[in-house]
């Protein structure tokens, strides 16, 4: 295959575990931007959880962002594409979530909007390890059902997150009963998009803007919400700390995130190319 672009899941994948960029990792990224191979960050995040890593990835022009939610040009903000959830399905969503104890975030207009418990409590809801993100990007909200009421407004995603890990998966279940494409990335979550809105979708939207074939492009993942990105691409990744079901669909499995293993295997790559243009046999 003929490489031309390199997708790769944030958290989890191409960050390690203090959401800092492995050397390892700098280093082939830094190879792909010289030879001219498109890097693209395929996230979970909206754009002001963005922001604050984007100094690791200064050749990085595109991103896939909230799941698939809006594919944007990182130069000029443009938004290439995007897939919204209707206001009408994300009230009977945080209808649901109310009764297990699952507090919301919403994204739209770029911004998250957390609710106030957690982002007080966040190791109750587990997201402790982004405690300092959460303060930088989201705005916390008393009421975040009251406040999308308030403008009826369509969301690019949202993230619930439950009190009780046992109650992810009832949750995860209720949802999967609306029009709304359901996944998870970490424990106790449950991240919900337009039913048109999937990693797979943004990339492969991104792919026929660049003129890219799906043939061309080696994504890395390790959560679900990265399975129809590697479905996608035409050399599809899990890390070692991989959930089973993206080691599944994934035609290799690199060392763990904390181990820079998006890195190594980039590395392994270039060094069995002879070539210029990085081809991979």
């Amino acid at each position: 295959m003929s490489v031309k672009l390199i997708a790769v899941d944030m958290d989890g994948t191409v960050l390690d575990s203090s959401s800092g960029l492995p050397e390892v990792n700098r280093r082939a990224l830094e190879i792909a931007y010289d030879r001219g191979v498109y890097v693209v960050l395929c996230t979970g995040r909206t754009m002001t959880e963005l922001y604050p890593c984007l100094e690791h990835f200064d050749g990085v022009r595109y991103a896939v962002c909230t799941n698939g939610g809006f594919v944007v040009d990182l130069k000029t903000g443009e938004r290439i594409c995007e897939q919204l959830l209707p206001f009408e399905t994300a009230d009977a969503v945080l209808e649901a979530a109310e009764r297990f104890d699952a507090r919301p975030e919403v994204f739209f207009g770029g911004r998250a909007y957390l609710d106030r418990i957690a982002y007080d409590n966040p190791f109750d809801y587990h997201i402790g390890q982004f405690k300092d993100l959460l303060a930088r990007t989201c705005v916390p909200v008393d009421d975040v059902r009251a406040f999308l009421n308030d403008g009826r407004k369509s969301v690019e995603k949202m993230n619930l997150f439950c009190r009780r890990l046992e109650d992810r998966d009832r949750l995860l279940d209720a949802c999967l009963g609306f029009d709304a494409a359901v996944t998870y990335s970490i424990p106790g979550n449950v991240e919900i998009n337009s039913a048109l809105a999937d990693k797979g979708r943004g990339l492969e939207s991104l792919c026929g803007f660049l003129g890219i074939s799906g043939r061309d492009v080696v994504a890395f993942g390790d959560s679900l919400n990265d399975v129809s990105m590697l479905e996608f691409a035409g050399m599809s990744v899990a890390m070692e700390n991989a959930i089973p079901e993206v080691k599944s669909v994934a035609d290799m499995v690199a060392p763990s995130n904390d181990s820079g293993g998006v890195g190594i295997v980039l590395m392994d790559l270039f060094a069995s190319d002879n070539r210029k243009d990085f081809d991979y046999e």
